[in-house]
């Protein structure tokens, strides 16, 4: 049986061949499951980094670029990066940010202009302050894009 995250894998490699992206860039990405597959199905053609509060020893592994993910006193998030990315992934950690704002501004900071954000989370049993982030995610990232659009999976 697969793993919730390889289901989206190949809506995630579509992405990539239709919008003919380089860079990606994994925000909350834990053990980089996501970006080994990603490192599998692409021949190496991609530059991949992650990002997250805790490095996994799986990124020496599969020598995939890991950016520690910091916040202030306040929770304000900020990354210690100079490249702005094609793709940026954010795959059910959204949830456990105590100030999704925040991480939200940080991607916008890291998405090149007419970029693309991946955003999937839980849609259940999240409060109406989380609802109403996810509600003007339009006004806050995908401006750049052009349009926001929910998709279930």
């Amino acid at each position: 049986m697969k793993e919730y995250y390889e289901l989206l894998i190949p809506k995630i490699l579509s992405i990539i061949k239709s919008h003919n992206i380089k860079k990606i860039f994994d925000y909350g990405c834990g053990d980089a499951k996501v970006m080994r597959l990603l490192t599998l199905e692409s021949n190496n053609e991609l530059i991949l980094v992650g990002g997250d509060i805790i490095k996994s020893p799986i990124f020496d592994t599969w020598n995939i670029e890991f950016v520690p993910l910091g916040a202030d006193q306040r929770g304000k998030v900020f990354l210690n990066i100079d490249s702005r990315f094609d793709l940026v992934i954010c795959m059910f950690s959204l949830h456990h940010m105590q100030y999704p704002i925040y991480s939200l501004q940080a991607i916008s900071s890291i998405l090149r202009d007419n970029g693309v954000l991946y955003l999937c989370d839980f849609s259940h049993d999240v409060d109406d302050i989380y609802k109403n982030i996810i509600d003007r995610l339009s006004e806050i990232i995908f401006e750049k894009e052009g349009g926001f659009h929910r998709h279930p999976y």
